[in-house]
């Protein structure tokens, strides 16, 4: 996995499992009217048996055989494939291509099934192919052009996959159009600021840091990327209580969407920042030093 060359095992199994929260929200939709006739019975029957897999959680392998069984049984019903691809994306990176071949099917069936798009995104993510992600991203925001997690997944993928200034610039467009339809969005706002960062606008970054600081208080790596970017400003005070404050909500590990890079902010450089700034009473009251 691509994940690995960059962040290491601990970031692909962070990964992994976000892709279980993501489709934890299965929509478990019932088999449409093709499949009602006598012969599909069975094929309903064990789409039901893996709608209730599917809920237990612990039996994911089970609900994948169901769904299989049933789309093998009624090959025109979408929701049997959609459910199929996206029990097999929560089993992982050894069954994406499973997931990524049953989802493809799910979309040809149903174009404009936006949950399908966005199961399928991530399955060729997780698979390694990110310019089908990207296209299933475009996709995704055709179906659905009011997605404010289409924009800003489409927009991580352009920054951390593809890369480049056009792909950079691309995903700060997205992170501002995500931005327009939710001003509210933090994800939005520190994705918009890991873009500003990246392409040396640190006034504009640090504004970016604040605001999904604010919406966000208890995200580290918030406050520690926030703190960097304010010590490159010369803002050596505010940056020691971003990162004092960073510090104080614990590990600064990979852990959420677009975290490109994590820079280690050590006590010994809060030290160091601290005497730049004249804050080391600060820094002693915190227990730092």
């Amino acid at each position: 996995l691509a994940r690995a060359l960059f962040f290491g095992r601990r970031f692909v199994a962070m990964h992994v499992a976000a892709v279980a929260v993501v489709l934890a929200l299965l929509l478990q939709e019932p088999l449409n009217s093709r499949c009602a006739k006598p012969a599909l019975k069975e094929a309903q029957a064990l789409f039901t048996q893996g709608v209730q897999f599917a809920a237990v959680g612990s039996r994911t392998e089970e609900a994948a055989v169901a769904f299989a069984r049933a789309a093998a049984l009624a090959p025109s019903a979408m929701p049997a494939y959609y459910n199929l691809g996206a029990e097999l994306l929560r089993l992982g990176v050894g069954r994406a291509a499973e997931s990524v071949s049953a989802l493809r099917r799910a979309t040809a069936l149903d174009p404009s099934a936006a949950h399908a798009w966005s199961a399928l995104a991530s399955a060729e993510e997780l698979a390694g192919d990110f310019g089908a992600a990207r296209a299933a991203y475009i996709a995704f925001e055709r179906a659905a052009p009011q997605d404010v997690a289409a924009k800003v997944r489409h927009g991580i993928l352009l920054e951390r996959r593809v890369g480049g200034p056009a792909a950079l610039a691309e995903a700060g467009r997205l992170f501002e159009a995500a931005l327009a339809l939710d001003p509210m969005d933090g994800d939005a706002w520190y994705n918009a600021a890991v873009i500003a960062e990246k392409t040396s606008r640190a006034k504009d970054a640090a504004k970016g840091y604040a605001e999904a600081a604010r919406l966000q208080p208890a995200r580290a790596d918030i406050f520690h990327r926030h703190g960097l970017v304010l010590g490159r400003l010369g803002r050596a005070n505010e940056a020691l209580v971003a990162h004092v404050r960073a510090m104080r909500l614990g590990s600064l590990g990979e852990s959420t969407p677009g975290l490109a890079a994590i820079e280690a902010f050590t006590p010994s450089r809060l030290v160091a920042a601290a005497h730049q700034g004249g804050a080391l009473g600060m820094l002693r009251r915190c227990r730092l030093a």
